[in-house]
């Protein structure tokens, strides 16, 4: 799918949710566990361990391992979360102080703190207890707080990875499901407020309200309504339409649908405009809505009512290829292959005139999935590209 902004201003009434906690994640495929570095434990047991390039190694680690593998470590952080001391409110430094330097622990403590890091289990447990017996303090202090910054940093970095592809679409974030419950309650504290050494703030916290809709089932996400309504509620006072729409589709998914019916409301009394043009844009805007609901034939529907305005209107379809193309991710996912395939033919056409669809986006949306079994898939792609450049 092609992003593209909505053309209307959302109109909302403003809801108030219960309060409530998230719940628990259903299971994800696995991937394959690559061989075991000692990334983890430079990181939260050596005295440089909080430098940015350990802490990314580590964060590597992590990302690369299967679902078995990160369950591991979320039980190693829960473990060391259970006995570490709550963590210390860092003093202001003065301007030009240099940060403090990192402790050096004994070899013995050490040892205890690698081999906690090294994997649960009894060893593990036992030298855990070992470290708490001896009120090594500062030792649980930095495992807690250097797990969790590993941790913070893994999930970033998936969720910007997937951001700079520039696609969207439903299940793109399933694999965050391997940190449940902890990343619900991140995700969600980052749509509010996006980490401080985010890029670009405003797409982030758009995208771990997407985040938050895969990682948490439907019939598992009523504790989440409160948060959601909350961040609704501020994006409708800065009028921040992307982060408004997301909440209003997550609160929609868990079970709380008045505030997409006011705005679908809202934007379906231009249908009944007498100016092609106000219609054109109702119809774009209901077809973004429906497809961020992920009501893939509401959102062909309208998507094809466009195309059928613009027409009978003689209107110049301004990106009429990415039009074309986004209708035949629709009907992708909708389904109906016949539709999907003869539109992405006339979107792949449209497109060689400005190069505005490549081979390589429609190699990897998966909003096409649907379509790659059939033959016609490869043959269209022989059509249009066959001797071209990516």
């Amino acid at each position: 799918m092609r992003p593209f902004a909505l053309l209307l201003p959302i109109v909302l009434f403003s809801a108030t949710m219960p309060a409530q906690q998230p719940g628990p994640a259903a299971p994800v495929p696995t991937r394959t566990e690559p061989k075991k570095g000692d990334e983890l434990r430079r990181a939260m047991v050596d005295a440089d361990g909080h430098r940015r390039v350990a802490t990314s190694a580590a964060a590597e680690t992590i990302i690369g391992r299967n679902a078995e593998g990160r369950g591991k470590f979320m039980a190693t952080l829960r473990a060391i979360a259970a006995v570490a001391p709550r963590p210390e409110a860092p003093a202001e430094a003065a301007a030009g102080t240099a940060a403090p330097k990192q402790v050096e622990f004994a070899d013995a403590v050490k040892a205890l703190m690698a081999t906690v890091v090294a994997e649960p289990g009894a060893a593990a447990d036992a030298a855990l207890a070992k470290l708490v017996e001896d009120k090594q303090t500062d030792a649980l202090r930095r495992l807690h707080d250097r797990g969790q910054a590993i941790l913070t940093r893994a999930i970033t970095t998936i969720i910007r990875r997937k951001i700079d592809t520039n696609a969207q679409f439903a299940g793109q974030y399933d694999e965050l499901r391997d940190f449940q419950p902890e990343v619900a309650t991140l995700l969600l504290a980052w749509a509010a407020e996006a980490p401080k050494d985010v890029v670009n703030p405003e797409p982030f916290r758009v995208t771990c309200v997407r985040a938050v809709r895969d990682v948490v089932p439907a019939d598992q996400g009523a504790d989440l309504k409160k948060a959601i309504g909350g961040l609704l509620d501020s994006a409708q006072k800065a009028r921040n339409d992307a982060l408004l729409l997301a909440a209003v589709c997550a609160l929609h998914q868990y079970g709380e649908p008045r505030p997409f019916d006011s705005i679908k409301a809202n934007v379906e009394k231009n249908l009944a405009s007498d100016k092609p043009d106000e219609r054109a844009q109702a119809h774009n805007t209901l077809a973004e809505l429906y497809y961020q609901l992920r009501d893939y034939e509401q959102a062909l529907g309208q998507y094809r009512s466009l195309l059928q305005t613009l027409d009978e209107a003689k209107m110049p379809a301004s990106g009429s290829a990415n039009l074309l193309y986004n209708t035949a991710c629709c009907a992708s996912l909708a389904k109906k292959l016949d539709d999907a395939f003869d539109l992405l033919d006339k979107a792949m056409t449209a497109g060689a005139k400005d190069l505005s669809i490549s081979k390589t986006m429609v190699d990897s949306d998966h909003d096409l999935n649907n379509l790659r079994a059939d033959p016609r898939f490869a043959a269209l792609l022989e059509k249009h590209f066959a001797g071209k450049a990516k």
